[in-house]
């Protein structure tokens, strides 16, 4: 059983292959091995059951290897794009590992389509047509099952250089169906040739950057695990890494936030009022405040800072951006020290209090202004009694 860790790194140092990530995650998680060859067999792969991850050395470095042949007498696999669909759609496999299959072949189809300008329904693949490519795209979508709470992010990929043979001739590497799915990704020329990055394995990584891609935040190192591709270069090790982190398990009083910065003069008080209730409501969002300021030509300004947590970053940077006039604004990371804290309910009517645990081994309480009565003589004397009842408690164990 494995419990899927928050985030997965991909460093593709000798680039990336489906046979490399299959062995980078096994060399990880070696129960994943059996999840291979069970998948792989579901879809019809002949002599799926011998699939081995052997111990070798890339460069020095230690990995694990995908020792694969298929059998002598094999007939050749399927390699028109909608035989090779209805077999994994029509296979056995569980619906959390038929799904990223699938959409790791349509990535395929779809570059192969534009490469070619022909409709996605007349694809045939050549060398991806093979059984070994199928086992690629079918093991990458039963490794995914097992993570799919997982976010992931990938390295500079490494674009090679020379040409490749095909049944179109030779052809520039990266091969054509390949550089299309490199699009967007972050690449490297690493002054190191031939076939770095296949069209499996860049299906495999476009779709992992696209569907379940993330940042990594503060976190806690996880497994590692190297994956051997079939060169061993002299140059540079031919292995792709991957490297899991887990939530960091920090206390209270070491905390990462993302603060975002920016100051506004041109929105009035009640479109600035409205903006940050919007922001306050997004997910992941700790504190939005405003302070009125001078800028430049001695304007007024609002000052807007935000703390958010640091995996939603982004997606609250563009609502920052949706909901006001700034054309731009800050951001960094930065640590915090929070007291440890609980929430106690006090009274026949539920008053919130929040009792926070002092260095000094003291507490405090504060009562929530929402539940208290209106007038203020009246809110002071019930925030008092409630603070007074929740701090006559038990202090409440620290969270952790």
């Amino acid at each position: 059983m494995i419990t899927p860790p928050r985030h997965i790194h991909l460093d593709p140092l000798g680039g990336v292959a489906g046979d490399m990530f299959m062995a980078a995650m096994v060399d990880a998680w070696p129960v994943l091995a059996e999840t291979v060859r069970t998948a792989v067999a579901a879809v019809g792969v002949p002599g799926a059951e011998t699939m081995a991850f052997q111990p070798v050395r890339r460069a020095g470095m230690a990995a694990k290897w995908l020792d694969f042949t298929l059998p002598a007498d094999t007939a050749k696999a399927p390699y028109h794009y909608p035989d090779m669909r209805a077999r994994i759609a029509d296979s056995p496999l569980e619906p959390a590992a038929r799904a990223p299959a699938l959409a790791i072949l349509d990535l395929l189809a779809a570059a192969e389509a534009e490469v070619h300008g022909i409709d996605i329904i007349r694809v045939h693949f050549h060398e991806v047509g093979d059984w070994d490519s199928l086992a690629d795209i079918v093991a990458a979508g039963a490794i995914l099952g097992h993570f799919p709470t997982t976010t992931w992010s990938l390295g500079a990929l490494p674009l090679g250089g020379g040409r490749v043979t095909t049944a179109h001739g030779p052809l520039p590497v990266p091969a054509p169906a390949t550089r299309l799915l490199l699009r967007d990704l972050a690449v490297v020329d690493d002054g190191v040739a031939g076939e770095r990055v296949t069209p499996t394995g860049a299906a495999i990584v476009k779709y992992l950057a696209s569907a379940r891609g993330g940042i990594l935040g503060q976190a806690r190192a996880g497994p590692v695990g190297m994956g051997a591709g079939t060169r061993d270069m002299a140059a540079i090790a031919n292995v792709l890494r991957v490297a899991a982190y887990d939530d960091p398990g920090v206390t209270d009083a070491d905390d990462l936030v993302a603060a975002l910065a920016c100051e506004i003069d041109d929105m009035t008080g009640e479109e600035l009022a409205a903006a940050a209730d919007h922001l306050r409501a997004c997910d992941g969002v700790l504190d939005v405040s405003l302070f009125a300021g001078t800028g430049k030509k001695g304007r007024p300004v609002t000052a807007l800072r935000l703390l958010c947590r640091p995996e939603v970053a982004a997606a609250t940077a563009a609502a920052v951006l949706d909901s006001t006039s700034t054309l731009g604004l800050r951001h960094r990371l930065e640590r915090r020290w929070v007291l440890a804290r609980d929430l106690a309910l006090v009274g026949a009517d539920g008053v919130r209090v929040k009792i926070a645990q002092r260095p000094n081994g003291t507490a405090s309480a504060k009562a929530e202004a929402d539940d208290l009565p209106a007038p203020t003589h009246a809110r002071r004397r019930a925030a008092a009694a409630a603070e007074s009842a929740a701090l006559s408690k038990p202090p409440p164990a620290a969270k952790s």
